[in-house]
């Protein structure tokens, strides 16, 4: 049977392993956004890929997608597969790629896109991309050979990297924060010690 181009899909909340009582949202998704949540969960892997398709839901990052069960054909779902890229451990991480950063703190996370980052605040003659990309070649700080490759993500599409952070080097972040447009981004990044950062790149 074909795969549809898009499919309707029910979303809720999942709290300690049980639906909570939370309202459920249908939305639609494309197929491609589909297997991308669910590759980011058993890989490309084609049997269990079509074992999902089948029973019709999954579980990823605190969410249940539930949607009607899809008969798929081996060559179909591996024809999709083929569309997704492999992990490269071997791949330099790069300043000029990076779209996003995740700052994982003592309590909780602050995530900042290259968009948001990039942005000037009035009479600011820096912006926190500018102060904060920097860190991650200076050897002194945090090294581009400190950067761990993780894995490609086929959810946020792009290659992970990771690296532990310093005490110097999360005081030079919170100092930057305040090149943030975002109160909240600032607030946030200097409210909870950052721990470690996680760095998302477009290939």
């Amino acid at each position: 049977m074909p795969l549809p181009a898009s499919v309707r899909v029910k979303l809720s909340s999942e709290n300690a392993g049980s639906v909570s009582l939370t309202p459920v949202v249908s939305q639609e998704m494309t197929l491609d956004e589909l297997m991308g949540l669910m590759v980011s969960i058993v890989g490309k892997d084609e049997a269990r890929v079509r074992e999902l398709l089948r029973r019709g839901t999954v579980v990823s990052e605190g969410a249940r997608y539930r949607w009607t069960a899809i008969e798929a054909d081996s060559e179909s779902v591996a024809a999709v597969l083929t569309s997704f890229p492999d992990a490269k451990p071997a791949r330099v991480f790069s300043a000029e790629h990076c779209r996003l950063i995740v700052f994982r703190q003592a309590r909780g996370q602050t995530e900042v896109s290259r968009q948001e980052g990039s942005n000037r605040r009035l009479l600011r003659p820096r912006s926190f991309w500018d102060v904060v990309l920097p860190l991650m070649s200076v050897p002194s700080v945090t090294s581009a050979e400190k950067l761990r490759y993780v894995r490609y993500s086929y959810r946020a599409r792009a290659d992970e990297y990771e690296s532990q952070v310093s005490d110097g080097d999360a005081k030079s972040i919170r100092d930057a924060a305040s090149y943030l447009p975002s109160v909240g981004k600032r607030a946030a990044l200097r409210q909870s010690p950052i721990r470690r950062v996680t760095l998302f790149c477009d290939r």
